[in-house]
This record gives structure tokens, C-alpha cells and sequence, in this order.
């Protein structure tokens, strides 16, 4: 094939790269055509470019014409469907409180958000003014996707001339100016909910002037595009969100959910050699776009993926900043950026040691409010379990000598073990206390108590026909301190007045309590008329059995075996169990007193006396 001139550059291309309108003829490159359907330059007859056919021994690179062209003829998911649009008098922190900050936010006006900004007037010519033409910048080549140092003064003879004949087809866009040390903070002031939340402003020391620490300052950037301009899938850095206000210009955003598996496909598009001419928007289920128009200004959460299309010239304000709402976030892109080892110029300044500083003042707060520990949101507890686990591995690394001297060189020096052990006890709070066993007090309506029933039973060696001995091997327990078989168990009752027979509540409360039994003859001492207990405790067998065998049974000296009583009612207090050791049942009255052992009894110290020999008996 042979070469011709396009009819726009007038530069000879291969034939096969050339696009012909069909009224004229008039062949023109591929590349010069900015639109998937332009015009003839000369007739402004209509003309469709179909791309499928262009097979350039070149790839596709990023933010090349070509790019561009196919990237207008894709069709994408509306963002509609995952930004919300709100006034700037209901953003506020207690609505991330209640709500999180998991998707991007839209203001159509910045009534109510606390932010200064100046009118659509304002231009380039103005931040120079207020920056200073030697203030260097790193401008971006947007078809080679490469970096290029320059003054603004430079930048703005560019953007002055950009569109003159004859001049350079380069693009450039600077999104790297931060302002915070010149005279544009006069006229530019963040958003209140960004001075509010971000961990720059509200966490580090009063006094960051130490050589070692510098206060990140990535609160305040103003981004200067000239037309075309073309920012590839990213992520913004250390998990930053984004505050983005247009004065003027249009952006089309194309915006990416950070799931799991949209950033593990990011992590692994990053390692791709041939990343500058893959869509990474092709790769994933859903690519959103969103364009805005001036005067919007949108808050993009930690972690979202997108680019960045600018078809009109273009003068954007805004920021980045951390906070509790997506710290979880936010600390998995940073281990990101680790990973595929990202220039420290394009990483959040102090991302770990701003971490320690925002796990500190978390934790200050929780300590100088007590009530601050039960309203903390679930994005605290989040924030303080990501924490919990990153400080100490961070601590740890041989390779961050500099966080360590960082630490130590604060105005405020931060204790690491000590900032461990609160996060631990903030989230031991936080969770489910196990239960001691204790009594439980259970009133009456009216609140009276009733004295103590008091029920002794002594040791009995018959066992009862619903005893199952397997009982006797669940629970190893430790074994009584010399306790003797005869030794009774006393178990306490606390009772309230019944409720009437006729009210309309029922009460189901039943337990049952597993008990030492020590006698089928069981003695009570009850301080009421009538004994509610008295049925529950005797059974038949109980009754039947009379004084002499009881004795028996305490002769016998056998163990204690265990027996089930069920004890149900809605008017027990309090139910305490305890040993009674050194106490012998009780004894009827009639049954005579025996001498102490060692002592004769008065029948023994007669016959002494007179002499008589007890063995027959017969005197007596």
C-alpha cells in the first residue's frame, strides 16, 4: 500500500490508517479524528470511524487519541445508581456515624458544606498570581503518560498558547499542585466535614515542626486540565477519600466499587506490563460514569477505582484525607501500594505514623468519656480492630527504623504497648461479658420478702428410683476438705406471698436442683403458718420413716448420694446452697442424753459404789 497526506495534518500515513469521507473523498489519519462520529473538516459531511478495523502494528497506549475515541463509543452503567445526592447542610459527621461513607456523594451546591472557593471567574492566571511563577510543578504528559517537571509560569505560557496554530500537539495536566504553604488558602478553604474528619488536622501534634515529622499536608490541591486530558485507573493514594469541587471546565469520571474482587483485579492489572493499553474498566462487572458540571462538588470514599476523562478545559479544587469511617480500607491500600512498590512520592506522607496518632487520639477520647465507649459506631470498632492488628506488625518490621524514631522523636512520644493494650481493652469491652453464676432475686408485685425457710436433710443411704449414677462422672469436681458422710447440707429458700389465685399472670418459673440427700426423714424449721415447700420436700417415703430408723441410718455412716427436687413456683427469691459441717441432725425430745465419752453414767458410778457387779445385771 502506498502513502498519502491526511487532509488535517498533511503528515503521509499508511493508506490503512487513514479514514475517507464519502461526499468529498478527502482521506484523513485515524488519529486526527477526536470523535468516534465527526465531520469533514472541509465538507462537514458526517463521518463514523469504525476502530475494529485499524489493526496498528502500535498498541492502543493511554490517553492517546485513538484511546480516547474508543473510550467514547463504550457504553457504561449510569452512576445514578450509586451516588447519592444530597444538600451540604445534612453532610455531617453524624451522618457517617449512622450511615458509613461506603459510596460517593454529591452536592450540586456549596451552600451549607463550609468550603470557600471563588467564582467561575477565577483562572489560571489567578493561581499563578497567588502561587508564584517559579513554584514548580509536575505536570502530566497525557500521551506518553510520563511526568514533566515545570514552573507555573511555563504552565501557564502553555495553556495560553495550547491552541494557536502551529504550536505542539502535546497535552499536559497538572493535578499535583498543593497549596497549603501559598497565598491561594486565602481564597481556597476545604469543606467543614473534610476539617472535621480528616486525621491530618485532628490527630497529629500541635507542634509538627520537627525535622523528622512533617504534617501531610493533602488537604488542599488545585488541579489545572487542558482539554483531553486523561487520568488512568487508580486508586487515590494510602486509601485516601476525596473531596473534588469543578469551578469550571466538565470531568467525566469512571468509577470502579472497591469489592474484593475488583481490587485484587486491580492489584493484578497494576503488574501487567501492557496496563497502558488495557481498559481496566473491560475487566471488571461494572464501570460507572459520572459526569459533572461546574459548581458540583463530589466526596469519593477510601478505595474507590477511576479514572479520569477531561473533555473541556478544566480548573478543579480539592483534597484527600483519612478517617475513621474506612480505616479498614484505607490500610488495605497502603499494604497494596507496598506490594507492588509504589515511588514513595505517590504515597500518602506518614500513613503509619498518622495511624498511630489517630489510634491515640481514639483512644484519649474513650478515655476522657466514659460515656464515649457505648457510642461508639461500628466504623470505631472497625477502625480499632484494623489497629489492633496493624500497629504492633508495623512496630515490629526491621525495615521501619523510621517509624520507630518517628514515634520517639514526637512532641507527644506515643507508648506502643501501652496504646496496644487499651485498643485490646476497648474491644474486650465491646464484646459479650461472660456470666458468673450468682442468686437471683426474684419480688413480688408489692416488694415484700418473706422470711427464710430453712430445710436440713441429713445423709440417707437408700437411693432413689430416678437416680442415674452417670451424673456422678460429668463434672470432676474437687473434693470437700474432710468432710464427714454425716455431715447435712443446708439449703436456704427466700419465698414472697403467692399472687392471688385469680390473677391473670402466670408465672413458669422452674428449677431444678441437684442435692446431696442425707435422710428419707427430713426435719424442717419453717417461720410461716402454712409451708408452700413442705410437699415438694417430703415424699411418702419421707413420712414413713420414723425417728429410730433415722438413727439407723446415721450409725451406718454411709456416703451421701444424690437425689433430683424440683422446686417450681413464681415467688422463689433466692436459692443458696451451703454446708453445714460440725452439726448433727437434730433430736427428738425424748430421746435420752448421752454422756460424754470417758464419762460413767450414774447407774456405773453406783454400783461402785456399793460394790456390786454390773455384768449380771441383776441388781438393777
Amino acid at each position: 500500500m502506498g502513502e498519502v497526506k491526511c487532509s488535517a495534518c498533511e503528515k503521509a500515513v499508511n493508506e490503512r490508517h487513514l479514514i475517507t469521507c464519502h461526499f468529498c473523498s478527502r482521506a484523513y489519519h485515524y488519529l486526527c479524528i477526536p470523535q468516534p462520529s465527526s465531520v469533514c473538516f472541509v465538507c462537514e459531511t458526517p463521518i463514523h470511524i469504525d476502530f475494529t478495523k485499524f489493526n496498528s502494528p502500535v498498541p492502543i497506549t493511554c490517553g492517546s487519541k485513538l484511546y480516547i475515541a474508543a473510550l467514547n463509543s463504550k457504553v457504561f452503567f449510569s452512576a445514578d445508581e450509586i451516588i447519592e445526592s444530597i444538600s451540604g447542610h445534612d453532610l455531617d459527621e453524624d451522618r457517617f456515624k449512622k450511615r458509613g461513607f461506603q459510596f460517593p456523594v454529591l452536592c450540586e451546591e456549596e451552600a451549607g458544606l463550609g468550603m470557600r472557593v471563588p467564582d467561575a471567574s477565577f483562572g489560571i492566571d489567578d493561581v499563578v498570581q497567588y502561587c508564584g511563577e517559579e513554584f514548580r510543578v509536575d505536570a502530566i504528559d497525557v500521551y506518553q503518560q510520563i511526568d514533566v517537571s515545570m514552573t507555573l509560569g511555563e504552565f501557564q505560557h502553555y495553556f495560553r498558547t495550547k491552541d494557536l496554530p502551529g504550536r505542539s500537539d502535546k497535552v499536559y495536566n497538572v493535578i499535583s499542585l498543593e497549596f497549603s504553604q501559598t497565598k491561594l488558602t486565602e481564597v481556597v478553604h476545604p469543606p467543614r466535614i473534610v476539617t472535621d474528619l480528616s486525621w491530618a488536622s485532628t490527630v497529629w501534634p500541635e507542634n509538627p515542626d520537627e525535622p523528622i515529622i512533617v504534617n501531610p499536608r493533602v488537604a488542599r490541591y488545585c488541579l489545572m486540565s487542558a482539554r483531553g486530558s486523561f487520568t488512568d485507573f487508580h486508586i487515590d493514594f494510602g486509601g485516601t477519600s476525596v473531596w473534588y469541587h469543578l469551578l469550571w471546565g466538565e470531568k467525566h469520571f469512571f468509577l470502579i466499587e472497591p469489592t474484593e474482587k475488583n481490587v485484587q483485579l486491580y492489584e493484578h492489572w497494576l503488574k501487567l506490563p501492557t496496563r497502558h493499553s488495557t481498559f481496566f474498566g473491560d475487566l471488571v462487572d461494572r464501570c460507572y460514569r459520572c459526569v459533572f458540571t461546574p459548581g458540583q462538588t463530589v466526596f469519593l470514599p477510601a478505595g474507590w477505582i477511576h479514572a479520569v476523562y477531561t473533555p473541556k478545559d478544566s480548573l478543579v479544587f480539592g483534597g484527600n484525607f483519612l478517617h475513621y469511617y474506612n480505616a479498614a480500607m484505607s490500610v488495605k491500600v497502603f499494604e497494596l501500594e507496598q506490594r507492588v512498590k509504589t515511588p514513595d512520592k505517590y504515597m500518602y506522607p506518614q500513613f503509619q505514623l498518622t495511624c498511630f496518632y489517630a489510634a491515640k487520639s481514639l483512644v484519649d477520647q474513650i478515655s476522657n468519656d466514659r460515656h464515649a465507649k457505648r457510642h461508639l459506631s461500628p466504623y470505631h470498632i472497625e477502625c480499632i480492630n484494623v489497629f489492633s492488628e496493624c500497629l504492633d506488625r508495623w512496630f515490629r518490621d526491621d525495615h521501619n527504623e523510621h517509624l520507630r524514631r518517628a514515634l520517639r522523636a514526637s512532641v507527644d512520644p506515643i507508648n506502643v504497648k501501652k496504646l496496644l493494650t487499651s485498643l485490646n481493652k476497648v474491644l474486650h469491652h465491646k464484646k459479650t461479658k461472660s456470666h458468673k453464676t450468682k442468686s437471683h432475686t426474684l419480688h413480688s408485685e408489692s416488694g415484700a420478702q418473706q422470711p427464710n425457710l430453712t430445710i436440713r436433710i441429713p445423709v440417707v443411704p437408700e437411693v432413689d428410683s430416678d437416680f442415674n449414677s452417670s451424673h456422678l462422672n460429668q463434672r470432676p469436681r474437687a473434693a470437700p476438705k474432710k468432710m464427714s458422710p454425716k455431715v447435712p447440707l443446708t439449703l436456704t429458700l427466700k419465698t414472697t406471698d403467692a399472687r392471688a389465685a385469680d390473677s391473670s399472670e402466670t408465672s413458669d418459673s422452674s428449677f431444678t436442683l441437684r442435692l446431696p440427700v442425707p435422710s428419707d426423714a427430713v426435719d424442717y424449721d419453717a417461720k410461716q403458718t402454712e409451708d408452700p415447700w413442705h410437699d415438694l420436700v417430703q415424699s411418702p417415703d419421707d413420712q414413713s420413716t420414723g425417728a429410730n430408723g433415722k438413727r439407723k441410718m446415721e450409725r451406718t455412716g454411709e456416703p451421701s448420694l444424690t437425689k433430683r427436687i424440683k422446686i417450681s413456683g413464681d415467688n422463689a427469691e433466692a436459692v443458696s446452697v451451703s454446708q453445714s459441717p460440725n452439726k448433727s441432725p437434730q433430736k427428738s425430745a425424748n430421746e435420752p442424753k448421752k454422756p460424754k465419752k470417758g464419762m460413767a453414767t450414774a447407774k456405773q458410778r453406783l454400783s461402785k459404789i456399793l460394790g456390786i457387779s454390773n455384768r449380771s445385771g441383776r441388781f438393777f
